[in-house]
């Protein structure tokens, strides 16, 4: 269980369901694979996978922690990756995939990208393309006004709000795992 949840079977039940939804993009992604080896194109063919926020759980989905800024990012080229399999710890953010399109095809990204190209990470999986990743929370059904930068080894959060909830989207609030950490406040057992 992450350490910023209550650990009980409503919980548990709620992340499994999670879970469960990350097993059936799985197999959609499969079949997506299966497609393409059909047709011969998968070495030929930049496969990015990735989330457009995280889990839509309390203190994770459109937060500006960790919990809710890391999500995954797969990449998979048969022909142009050359450490196949090795991860990378290169941050890499949202922003930077046309630069790295574009670039791979031979084309410069224009002047006002703000992204840079990760096609050195895929080349060395220990290359490092940004020293910081920037991330916003402006509206998720709350008004809220936040910014973070993360670098290697920090992470500083800003909120200029602060008199706002800080809490998170609907679907995070009304969740059994918000719930259950409603009640474990109330019981005075939230753990630091």
């Amino acid at each position: 269980m992450p350490p910023f949840l209550s650990d009980d079977a409503a919980t548990r039940q709620d992340l499994a369901s999670f879970h469960n939804e990350i097993t059936r993009w799985d197999y959609f992604i499969g079949q997506v694979v299966a497609k393409l080896k059909k047709q011969d194109a998968l070495a030929n063919t930049l496969i990015l996978i990735m989330a457009d926020n995280s889990a839509p759980f309390p203190r994770a989905k459109t937060r500006l922690h960790d919990t809710g800024m890391k999500t995954l990012f797969v990449a998979h080229w048969s022909t142009g990756i050359a450490k196949a399999g090795k991860p990378s710890q290169s941050l890499v953010s949202a922003i930077d995939i046309a630069p790295t399109v574009l670039a791979l095809v031979g084309l410069p990204a224009a002047p006002t990208t703000q992204g840079v190209s990760f096609a050195p990470i895929l080349a060395d999986p220990t290359a490092q393309v940004r020293r910081y990743a920037f991330s916003e929370h402006n509206w998720h059904d709350d008004e809220a006004h936040g910014r973070s930068i993360r670098s290697e080894d920090f992470l500083y959060m800003r909120n200029n709000r602060p008199l706002l909830a800080w809490q998170g989207p609907a679907d995070s609030v009304a969740s059994p795992s918000f719930q259950q950490l409603r009640a474990v406040r109330v019981a005075g057992k939230l753990t630091p």
